[in-house]
């Protein structure tokens, strides 16, 4: 889950460099992972408005889907 969720938030904040914050993160594990697997996070945009950005994940090894998730990121002023 905090792979998923790093992964999901460092896509975000590179799609537009403003600092954002999580509100929201729904995971959901499909399969096991053995221990020393690489596991790679693939996120996507799903939508961006001027306060929120929805991005959906998916975790894999190889070509094996492990866990999806799905999150909202909150948009923070600049500092």
């Amino acid at each position: 889950m905090t792979l998923a969720g790093r992964s999901m938030g460092m896509a975000c904040y590179a799609n537009g460099r403003q600092p954002r914050a999580a509100v929201q993160l729904d995971m959901h594990v499909i399969d096991a992972v053995q221990a020393g697997a690489f596991v790679e996070a693939r996120c996507t945009v799903v939508r961006r408005t001027r306060s929120l950005v929805f991005m959906a994940g998916e975790l894999v090894v190889g070509t094996r889907i492990v866990a999806r998730a799905n999150g909202v990121w909150k948009t923070l002023g600049k500092r």
